[in-house]
């Protein structure tokens, strides 16, 4: 310690500190404190902090070079009416090695008498590595960072002692949070959608400008919901997401809000209506689209597998009315219909019993098949040997462990049902609602993801 440390410590300590505290903005809400504080040569840092601050515990972090420091240090701020020696920890690191820093800032947070304390690292001492490393630190653990800020005499080059201040700093993800944005991004981009959006909210709650997370949370949610089949949150949760998109401020492509607009109207009229039917096949292919790409081909295939269980039943129901696949009359289906079926059921598994008391997936075939029905020739089911072409591809999903079976799907096989669900789709839309477009439809429904940073192109999946 100089000369001149040791006078203001010495005969200046409380005039200095009073002065740090007019020239401070340091709001200290009467939360037990902990400071951890970088030291090199110099203590005045160190002390100027505790004398502001007055911890209930510090840590100090030193190299080779700070040992005395550390010692003047332990002098000024133990004693009566100051730290208990229990109350006042010191540490010697390699001043060359960021991970230890790293690590014995991480071991003294973990002491349970101070998990629940308000901790504020000071960086103000030490070399540029200590420095950097402590900053990394608080980036990885969420401190708060404060730097003692001086201004030299001109003349003399010595410290001002009425001039210095403490800077209370957030930390840094608390100011930008760019890379934990991206993090959240990727959860997102997973399917991971609860834990994005606990992600996203923690951000919300953190961020200085916490619109985008707050935005990204509100889509995490509606995303979770729709795969989860929650059909009566989805008008709130779509809600919620128009109302935080028309206050987004920060680069958004117009494309990539129409796509958010879009999905928004489509999710909050999807219920379990007969008016909704169509549109909730379509969401399950869709959702069969996200699973696949995620690569849970089990999960896609069954979804994929009900788009073509309910495009079949919708036809036989929207073209015979009063006909039901969970109760069907017959009879709204012509004289003719018992025999036209077993026809296409023979040399089938299941030829041995008549019309079936619940109408399947390939019964719905058969039946569109001996109907004449216009679906069924567009799509080629006009015969037994294309009814059972389905059903040989639809029986993947039946032996999958989340049907019948014990064996996970390949992904070709998940692939097939998707194209023939689509197919399928694409079909009835020609037929039932030649006006759209389901191709630029069904882009314009895939799930979002959010844009990198300083990048206003969100992607799809």
């Amino acid at each position: 310690m100089d000369a001149a440390d040791a006078y203001a410590l010495d005969h200046l300590r409380g005039l200095i500190a009073e002065a740090v505290r007019r020239n401070s903005d340091v709001k200290l809400d009467g939360t037990d404190l902990v400071l951890i504080s970088i030291t090199g040569r110099s203590p005045m840092s160190t002390v100027v902090a505790h004398d502001v601050l007055r911890p209930r515990r510090l840590l100090v972090i030193h190299s080779g070079r700070g040992e005395e420091a550390v010692n003047v240090i332990g002098d000024y701020v133990v004693g009566p009416g100051r730290l208990r020696h229990s109350e006042f920890f010191h540490n010697h690191v390699d001043a060359t090695d960021p991970r230890v820093v790293y690590q014995i800032i991480k071991d003294f947070l973990s002491r349970s008498d101070i998990s629940r304390d308000r901790v504020i690292l000071n960086i103000t001492g030490g070399n540029k590595v200590m420095s950097a490393a402590a900053a990394l630190a608080a980036w990885q653990l969420d401190l708060e960072l404060c730097y003692v800020d001086v201004e030299p005499d001109p003349a003399t080059g010595h410290i001002r002692p009425e001039t210095q201040r403490l800077l209370l700093l957030d930390n840094p993800i608390s100011i930008f949070g760019d890379q934990e944005m991206v993090r959240a991004a990727e959860l997102l981009r997973a399917g991971a959608f609860d834990i994005a959006s606990k992600r996203y909210q923690d951000l919300s709650d953190r961020l200085a400008s916490p619109s985008v997370a707050r935005f990204w949370k509100a889509v995490s949610d509606l995303y979770k919901a729709w795969c989860d089949l929650a059909l009566a949150d989805l008008p709130a949760l779509a809600d919620r997401v128009e109302d935080l998109l028309n206050s987004y401020r920060e680069p958004l492509s117009p494309a990539i809000t129409s796509r958010i607009r879009q999905q928004v109207a489509f999710l909050r009229r999807l219920d379990d209506s007969p008016e909704s039917r169509l549109n909730l096949i379509l969401g399950l292919h869709i959702l069969g689209g996200h699973y696949s790409r995620l690569g849970r081909n089990d999960f896609a295939a069954l979804l994929y597998y009900r788009t073509i269980e309910g495009c079949l039943a919708w036809r036989l129901e929207e073209t015979h009315r009063g006909f039901l696949c969970d109760s069907p009359d017959y009879t709204l289906l012509g004289d003719d219909i018992e025999s036209g079926y077993a026809a296409l059921s023979i040399g089938s598994p299941d030829d041995d019993s008549g019309l079936p008391s619940k109408v399947s997936l390939v019964a719905a075939a058969r039946l569109l098949a001996c109907t004449d029905d216009d679906f069924a020739k567009r799509a080629g089911l006009t015969n037994q040997r294309a009814i059972r072409n389905l059903a040989d591809l639809t029986a993947a999903r039946n032996k999958s462990v989340l049907a019948h079976g014990f064996k996970p799907i390949d992904v070709e096989s998940s692939e097939n049902l998707g194209r023939r669900a689509f197919f399928y789709l694409k079909t009835i839309w020609e037929l039932h609602r030649p006006a759209e477009d389901l191709d630029d439809l069904r882009k314009h429904l895939a799930f979002v993801i959010p844009p990198e940073s300083g990048d206003s192109m969100a992607k799809e999946e």
